[in-house]
């Protein structure tokens, strides 16, 4: 790619128009973007903790640790999300 195309695709005009555009156009694609990507996170970690208790048993010591982690993502990016909207918004 080159710097002539980065170019094209920058926003150009006053700050007022940038934001109205950032506010308009781009967040609500990325907010659907880190709900989907949330999701996501979940539907693996369901996966991979069923297939941990249904393959290795309830006595795998990590089970806990990975149920914490995925599910702190998952929230993590939802509560990210809320909070950049009102920040933002």
């Amino acid at each position: 790619m080159g710097i002539h195309q980065v170019l094209d695709i920058m926003p150009t005009g006053s700050l007022p128009e940038i934001n109205s555009s950032f506010k308009h156009e781009i967040w609500p694609l990325l907010k659907m973007l880190c709900y989907a990507i949330a999701a996501m996170l979940g539907l693996i970690a369901g996966l991979r903790i069923y297939n941990l208790w249904n393959v290795n048993g309830r006595h795998h010591v990590h089970i806990d640790a990975q149920v914490i982690s995925w599910g702190a993502a998952a929230i993590f990016l939802v509560v990210a999300t809320a909070f950049i909207n009102v920040a933002l918004m």
